[in-house]
């Protein structure tokens, strides 16, 4: 099944790379020591990496809704699936790239097409290569606003509120 859906992942993948990301892409490669040039591209690298090795996942879960375009009422489960892999060790990325071609994706799985299933996500799951710890994050109130767009929230939290494992 990962063999005929890893063709489809890739193309979709590429379309993004094409078009979403078409101009912040442009621009890391037009100044790779900026600092959020330096992000851009390494975000890039990983996602072009689960792509080039998509067969290679030991799992892939797939999330639909019934009749709920927004996805909201999986994604709580789908992250507690990705949290609960990580206290094991097991590392994750959740995509939804398949919407640029979801059609044969759901042929692919057997989805029924009378039923108003929609495909919600796509998480990989496999364990790491390479350095391993908490992902550098933007603070919180770089990225968040309280009750009005543009609004701060009244504090700030500049680091995670945990200490990482080691």
């Amino acid at each position: 099944m990962t063999k005929r859906l890893a063709p489809i992942y890739r193309r979709c993948l590429g379309r993004v790379w094409e078009t979403i990301y078409k101009d912040r892409i442009a621009a890391a490669v037009a100044a790779p020591d900026d600092p959020e040039s330096k992000q851009m591209l390494r975000v890039q690298r990983s996602a072009q990496h689960l792509a080039d090795h998509f067969e290679e996942y030991p799992m892939l879960l797939f999330s639909f809704v019934q009749y709920d375009p927004t996805g909201g009422s999986i994604f709580p489960a789908t992250w507690s699936a990705m949290l609960a892999a990580r206290a094991e060790g097991v590392g994750t990325a959740l995509t939804s790239v398949f919407h640029f071609e979801v059609e044969p994706v759901l042929d692919i799985l057997g989805v029924p097409n009378d039923e108003g299933w929609l495909f919600s996500s796509c998480v990989t799951f496999g364990y790491p290569t390479g350095r391993w710890g908490v992902a550098p994050r933007r603070p919180v109130h770089e990225v968040a606003f309280r009750n009005r767009w543009g609004t701060g929230l009244g504090y700030e939290i500049p680091e995670p509120l945990w200490t990482p494992a080691r």
